[in-house]
């Protein structure tokens, strides 16, 4: 009898953040050829300069645990719903989305912070457990913006873009930038709600955190799915439509999932996700040369995320970026 197929795995680049912060030239070459070819990449935080954001993860990762402990009907006191039509503050319980599996539904709940709320005058109403640590979430941003801020300065260069992509992307200017804590239903406690729909993000640059397996890529040039397990002390960094729209199409922005992995019945997954995405006003041109306000762009796409059933003709081209594909297979 054959053994069964080991699952595959996406070969990405590993790039040192602090060789990012100090200008190194090979850091910022691998940097901008991971974003055009597989717009994927491992971003290593253990280096003394820059460990201090993983302590910080650690302690939002308890306070976001402690948050989903909280009983159904008091974290729908929080529901996103209550900040339509850009869902940018609060509480998402699972089942709210398609699935990555045909018929079924996502299996994860998820509680979000918006930047405006963080550094800007926008009010947030949040569960006492977060408001008595805003200020570790505060950090954390600050930390992970300025990181962001650097790949961004390092793209706009290399691109030879005609503007600063810093430029549209200030932490205290009105944006869709948020936070995002998801915890996924344990692998094989539900048949119903499973993992994360196939996508590709809205945004400019999402960095996840997460010692878990079960994201998946499909890669440019493949028609298959892989897994990019996660490493200690990394997080997975990957570019958004926006950011592919701001480079006139240089910068590759890749399809996405997450599922369960093999032999994993029971297993938990927990993610700290930062999505950082443009001012509202900026202006993007899409694929089919339509010229759109980034917060409309964002509404647009985040909606399809709130359907109870999708369309390939109508919804795939926004939602995954194939046209006619969106990406459910059988499980």
């Amino acid at each position: 009898m054959d053994s069964p197929k080991a699952p595959q795995q996406a070969e990405l680049q590993s790039i040192l953040l602090a060789d990012l912060l100090a200008g190194d030239p090979d850091a910022a070459e691998a940097l901008v050829e991971a974003c055009k070819v597989h717009g994927f990449f491992y971003l290593d935080f253990r280096d003394t300069s820059t460990f201090d954001i993983l302590e910080l993860v650690e302690d939002i990762t308890t306070i976001g645990k402690e948050t989903f402990s909280l009983s159904l009907k008091e974290k729908e006191e929080y529901s996103t719903e209550k900040d339509l039509p850009s869902r940018l503050l609060g509480y998402k319980r699972a089942g709210c989305s398609v699935g990555p599996f045909s018929g079924r539904r996502d299996g994860y709940e998820s509680f979000s912070i918006h930047n405006n709320g963080i550094f800007g005058d926008e009010s947030m109403i949040v569960p006492r457990v977060i408001q008595d640590n805003l200020s570790i979430f505060k950090d954390f941003l600050i930390q992970v913006h300025s990181y962001t801020d650097r790949i961004l300065a390092i793209l706009s260069h290399a691109l030879q873009l005609p503007y600063d992509l810093r430029e549209c992307h200030r932490k205290d200017k009105r944006s869709a930038a948020n936070l995002s804590l998801l915890q996924y239903l344990p692998w094989g406690s539900s048949d119903d709600q499973i993992g994360n729909m196939a996508h590709t993000d809205m945004g400019t640059l999402t960095v996840v955190f997460s010692r878990s397996e079960g994201l998946q890529a499909m890669l440019p040039g493949h028609d298959d799915w892989s897994y990019i397990s996660p490493r200690p002390g990394h997080a997975v960094v990957n570019v958004g439509d926006s950011l592919r729209f701001l480079s006139k199409g240089k910068l590759t922005s890749s399809l996405h999932r997450v599922v369960p992995p093999p032999d994993s019945d029971g297993q938990d997954k927990f993610s700290v996700i930062y999505f950082l995405r443009p001012e509202l006003d900026t202006k993007l041109t899409t694929d089919d040369g339509t010229e759109i306000d980034s917060v409309e762009w964002h509404n647009k796409k985040y909606a399809l995320f709130r359907e109870d059933s999708l369309d390939a003709k109508k919804h795939g081209a926004i939602l995954t970026g194939r046209r006619e594909y969106l990406g459910s297979t059988a499980d």
